[in-house]
């Protein structure tokens, strides 16, 4: 979203995500050992929070929460991990210790975890409430801490949306089609798609028309957990008919089965976050007879359609969805700290 607008989040592109093997204990059975009941977990006031031992980092150590409710259902299978795809964790992966949440951000992973405390309302750590979060497109530097926007806990991100990209042809790749006709191949297209909560991958497809017309994709992989849910990306592959000789945009998009479906446009936020508009690839002529060149977003440059401050500005005067206003007087009141703290759950990262 920086090629839009620059905000304050990194450059994020379609590869800041993966599929992984974690193995740990499960957090409902750390909490039901500590004494915690599973009445405490009922609704929204009660979190789990995390702190990390990185506490070289300006305002203190990472630490985040995750709703108690969400720790105590074994359904859903919130980790604290000990192991990465059968090794013990790196300490670049969080060793000793680290939160897995499946179907969520991982921003709400904490690595090198210290401590982990049950509280009372949301966690005060300062970037529980200043990273991982979609604000609205109208708030920006100049007014995102005047207005009180970063203390607005609606706008906290937990489950993933649904997304998903195009791997191959990959970018700069030269392919060469399968001729089906005058000026017109055929280029087999693979990628991944996935979204939160669990949810599985309902349609997978992709468009040469500027989304007039979708073919849908194959799934070629496609998991579930032992309790139904899809904690995994789902690899799909397409056969797709594009000019030989002159460029075509090949547009694609992914819909989960809560009917959640990835957008034409993105929709610019101060963080850059949750960036899920359609994955836009383009081929054109590599300048060797029968040979396409695979140009993608990242690659993009100011003239070329899938650019995404091109792509941007079909909304309205490239203004975004709106602007945010200011919050209501009533902003949100933090509560006092209450915290209890559960027996056997303060750790050391030694």
């Amino acid at each position: 979203q920086n090629q839009i607008k620059q905000g304050l989040g990194f450059n994020w592109g379609p590869t800041g995500v993966g599929t992984i093997t974690y193995t740990g204990a499960l957090m409902a059975d750390i909490l039901d050992a500590a004494g915690v009941l599973p009445e405490d977990g009922v609704g929204e006031e009660r979190w789990l929070e995390g702190v990390g031992a990185d506490e070289t980092l300006r305002n203190g150590a990472y630490g985040t929460g995750l709703p108690l409710w969400r720790c105590m259902d074994r359904s859903l299978q919130v980790l604290l991990a000990y192991e990465i795809n059968g090794e013990p964790l790196s300490v670049d992966h969080g060793f000793p210790f680290r939160i897995v949440a499946p179907g969520i951000i991982g921003g709400r992973f904490v690595k090198w975890v210290k401590t982990l405390d049950v509280v009372e309302g949301h966690p005060k750590n300062h970037w529980h409430w200043h990273d991982n979060k979609v604000l609205p497109p109208g708030v920006e530097v100049s007014n995102v801490g005047k207005e009180g926007w970063w203390q607005r806990p609606e706008y906290i991100i937990m489950d993933m949306n649904v997304n998903g990209a195009i791997l191959s042809p990959h970018a700069t790749e030269i392919v060469k089609p399968q001729k089906s006709g005058d000026g017109v191949g055929t280029v087999t297209m693979k990628g991944y798609a996935y979204s939160g909560g669990g949810h599985r991958i309902l349609r997978a497809e992709v468009s040469t028309d500027g989304g007039l017309n979708w073919k849908l994709a194959r799934h070629t992989d496609q998991l579930k957990s032992p309790t139904g849910r899809c904690w995994t990306w789902t690899f799909w592959e397409a056969d797709v008919e594009v000019q030989t000789d002159r460029e075509t945009v090949v547009c694609f998009r992914a819909q989960d089965d809560a009917m959640n479906i990835m957008p034409d446009v993105p929709t610019w936020n101060l963080l850059g976050m949750m960036n899920n508009a359609w994955y836009r690839i383009m081929l054109r002529p590599s300048g060797s007879p029968g040979e396409l060149e695979a140009v993608h977003t990242l690659w993009a440059t100011e003239n070329d359609p899938i650019h995404p401050a091109n792509v941007h500005a079909r909304v309205p005067a490239g203004k975004g969805t709106g602007e945010a206003k200011e919050p209501p007087s009533h902003q949100l009141q933090v509560k006092n700290e209450n915290r209890m703290e559960t027996r056997g759950m303060r750790m050391s990262s030694a």
